[in-house]
């Protein structure tokens, strides 16, 4: 499926179901949908498009219209913003870890490639404003530590960051090296 029309398509799943995404009451929040077995795999997918139409966007390989690009923005937006929560979920880490694989990209030759870099790079950043508060709790979690792991593999300044955060907490290390799910 081309990257438009699988946006067409995940435009359509956010604005008839995601509506409210950021809305912790609704059934169909973000959160609810993240941490449910059954409709976790198909917010992956839905990320996963969400971050690709957004960079391509950024970047200038594609035109979106504005509707589909406010409403991608939005759950990538919350999903940033709740990536310290959805981490320690069973269920919702995996839309987490879709968050950050998406924002992974391979290589950065072409101008179009290194702004869609920065694109990506700044969801990073952003991803790792909510977990680095929590970041050694997360790391000690048998889902978190997982989410912590992507991060790691992410990009190099990013493995960086979080060992200046755990650094920065006294005993920190020593904790995270008993551990038994540490990273």
């Amino acid at each position: 499926i081309e990257p438009v029309a699988l946006t067409s398509l995940t435009h359509r799943v956010l604005t008839k179901n995601l509506a409210d995404a950021t809305d912790p009451q609704s059934d169909w929040s973000l959160s609810a949908v993240a941490s449910n077995a059954q409709s976790c795999r198909v917010l992956q997918l839905v990320v996963e498009a969400c971050v690709d139409l957004l960079a391509m966007h950024a970047s200038g390989e594609v035109e979106a219209t504005p509707e589909i690009a406010q409403s991608a923005q939005k759950v990538v937006n919350a999903l940033c913003d709740l990536a310290a929560k959805h981490a320690l979920d069973p269920w919702s880490n995996y839309a987490t870890q879709s968050l950050i694989t998406a924002c992974t990209l391979q290589r950065e030759t072409t101008p179009e490639e290194v702004r869609r870099g920065q694109y990506l790079d700044s969801l990073l950043a952003r991803v790792m404003v909510s977990v680095r508060p929590t970041i050694e709790h997360l790391s000690c979690h048998k889902s978190g530590s997982n989410v912590v792991e992507k991060l790691c593999k992410a990009r190099p300044g990013v493995t960086v960051e979080i060992a200046a955060a755990l650094v920065e907490v006294p005993g920190a290390l020593g904790r995270l090296v008993a551990d038994r799910f540490g990273n």
